[in-house]
């Protein structure tokens, strides 16, 4: 089974748009703010920078630094 979380099934996952984006949002919004921080339970929009972020499909093996999610959490991005 493939790592990549670009993919089609369900649970958290990135590139396109749908409810595991939004879940994977407000998990990362939960950790940059407290690292200890329980995993996201509902499908509410989070911040639309971070939603534009992860909707993008990124070349395989790309990393964001914590002042990139940050900067797309904030619209700076």
């Amino acid at each position: 089974m493939s790592e990549d979380p670009r993919r089609d099934a369900p649970g958290i996952s990135w590139g396109y748009a749908g409810g595991g984006t939004s879940i994977l949002v407000l998990l990362i919004t939960r950790l940059l703010d407290d690292i200890t921080a329980p995993a996201a339970d509902d499908v509410s929009r989070g911040p639309a920078g971070l939603e534009k972020l992860l909707q993008t499909a990124w070349p395989d093996g790309t990393t964001f630094t914590r002042a990139e999610l940050d900067a797309a959490r904030t619209g700076q991005m």
